[in-house]
C-alpha cells in the first residue's frame, strides 16, 4: 500500500499521511510515499506508473479525492479494475465520490464544525486575548465505497460509514 500525492514534507501532507504510516510501522510495513501536486493528472500519472513499474503495490491512501479521482482514470485506462485489482481510498469526500465510477471511497472530515471553531478561536483571540492552541484534532470518517470494497455479486454497494482516526 501507498500513500499519494501532496507536496512532499508541507504540513497538511504530513498530517494527513501521519496515519497511514503510523498503521505501515504498527505493521512491520515500510511507508511508500508518492509525493506530488493534489491534482487529477498527477493521480492519473501515478496511477499509470503504478500499473507498469510498481505491480507489487496493490492499494493507495491519497492526499485528497483529487488524486484518487485520477488515479481511477488512470487505472482504467491501464486495464486495472478499481476496487478489484487495486484499492484507492481519498480524502475531502467531495461531491463526485459518490457519484465516480467506481464510487470511491473517502475519509470525511467535518468541514463546517472546523470552520466554526476556527472563528470562534480567531474572535476569542482578538476580542479576549485567549491564544488558542497549537494544534487541534477533530475526528473524521471513513465512508467505504466501490474502489476499495467491491460490491457483491447483486452489483449493489450501498455507503458504510466507520469512524477513523487520522
Amino acid at each position: 500500500m501507498a500513500f499519494v500525492g501532496g507536496i512532499k514534507d508541507r504540513p497538511i501532507t504530513l498530517e494527513r499521511m501521519s496515519g497511514y504510516s503510523a498503521a505501515m510501522t504498527s505493521q512491520s510495513l515500510v511507508p511508500r510515499a508518492f509525493h506530488g501536486r493534489p491534482s487529477r493528472a498527477f493521480g492519473r500519472d501515478i496511477a499509470l506508473h503504478l500499473a507498469t513499474v510498481h505491480r507489487d503495490i496493490e492499494a493507495a491512501v491519497c492526499f485528497s479525492d483529487l488524486v484518487a479521482l485520477g488515479m481511477l482514470s488512470g487505472f482504467a485506462e491501464a486495464g486495472i479494475r478499481a476496487g478489484r485489482d487495486f484499492r484507492i481510498v481519498g480524502f475531502d469526500d467531495i461531491e463526485e465520490s459518490s457519484i465516480a465510477f467506481p464510487r470511491l471511497s473517502s475519509v470525511r472530515c467535518d468541514s463546517a464544525l472546523f470552520g466554526r471553531n476556527a472563528a470562534e478561536a480567531m474572535l476569542a483571540w482578538i476580542t479576549e486575548g485567549k491564544r488558542p492552541p497549537d494544534k487541534r484534532r477533530y475526528d473524521v470518517e471513513l465512508i467505504a465505497r466501490q474502489s476499495s470494497l467491491w460490491p457483491d455479486n447483486d452489483g449493489k454497494q450501498s455507503d458504510k460509514s466507520a469512524p477513523a482516526a487520522f
